[in-house]
C-alpha cells in the first residue's frame, strides 16, 4: 500500500538548549543527559492508509466468531497488528461503551461512506446491499459538517467515534483499551490526534508526539 509521510518536527527542551542534551541521530545519543531541563519532545503528522473490514479480534461463543473493523495501519506495515494498530469504531446506542457488533456496525458505515456497498465481500453488489449502503452512508454524512468527504477528529467523535487499541492482544477491546480520538496510544510509544480518516481515498492523519529517550522519532524507534 502506498503512503506518504509529512514531518512537522517541534523540540522541546523545557529549560533551554542542553548541549549534552538528548539529539536525534547521528548527533548523540542519551548516555549524557544535559542539564537545562528534560528531553526534548517530538511532534509530527504521519499520513498512511486504512485498512478496512481487518480481522481485529474475536466474540461470541467461546470467542469462535471473527470481529471485522476499520483500523488505521499506524505501524505501516500493510496489515493490522494487534496493540500496535488502532481501530476505529463509533458508539452507535451512545450507552458509554462499544461493543464487537458496533465495531462491525462502524465498519460498515465507513466502508459506505468510501462508496463501498460489497459488505459481504463476494465482488457484487445486491439489491440489499446497495439500499443498506446508500442508508449508511446518508446517515455519515450528516456528522461531515465540511462536506469534504472525510472526518475529522471533531466530525468523528460527535458520531461517537472511539480509537480502540487492543492493548493485551487478547482479541478484544476492554473499556480501558477504548480511547478518545483526540488523544490514543500509537504503536506502544506516545500518543496520537487523529486529524482525518478518508474512507474515499483510503488514508488517514495522525499528529504522533513522542518524547524522552526511549519514544517515536522521524528516524525511527528507540533511544534519540
Amino acid at each position: 500500500m502506498a503512503f506518504s509521510m509529512s514531518v512537522n518536527i517541534q523540540a522541546n527542551y523545557g529549560g533551554g538548549f542542553a548541549p549534552g542534551g538528548c539529539y536525534p541521530p547521528p548527533s548523540g545519543g542519551c548516555g549524557f543527559p544535559g542539564p537545562f531541563g528534560p528531553p526534548p519532545t517530538w511532534n509530527w503528522n504521519q499520513q498512511g492508509g486504512n485498512l478496512p473490514n481487518a480481522n481485529v479480534g474475536h466474540h461470541g461463543f467461546l470467542g469462535m466468531q471473527t470481529t471485522n473493523g476499520y483500523a488505521l495501519d499506524t505501524n505501516q506495515d500493510g496489515r493490522y497488528t494487534r496493540g500496535k494498530d488502532g481501530v476505529l469504531a463509533m458508539d452507535l446506542n451512545r450507552d458509554g461503551r462499544v461493543t464487537p457488533q458496533e465495531i462491525e456496525g462502524s465498519q460498515q458505515r465507513l466502508q459506505a461512506m468510501g462508496g463501498n456497498y460489497d459488505f459481504n465481500r463476494d465482488g457484487k453488489t445486491t439489491v440489499c446491499e446497495r439500499m443498506k449502503g446508500q442508508s449508511y452512508q446518508r446517515e455519515m454524512s450528516r456528522y461531515d459538517t465540511n462536506r469534504d468527504g472525510r472526518l475529522s477528529a471533531g466530525e468523528f467523535s460527535n458520531a461517537g467515534g472511539r480509537v480502540l487499541v487492543d492493548g493485551n492482544r487478547d482479541g478484544k477491546f476492554q473499556q480501558w483499551e477504548q480511547h478518545s480520538p483526540f488523544n490514543f496510544p500509537t504503536g506502544g510509544y506516545g500518543q496520537g490526534r487523529l486529524n482525518y480518516v478518508d474512507p474515499f481515498c483510503n488514508t488517514n492523519s495522525i499528529n504522533r508526539q513522542g518524547g524522552g529517550c526511549w519514544g517515536p522519532s522521524p528516524w525511527g524507534y528507540g533511544p534519540f
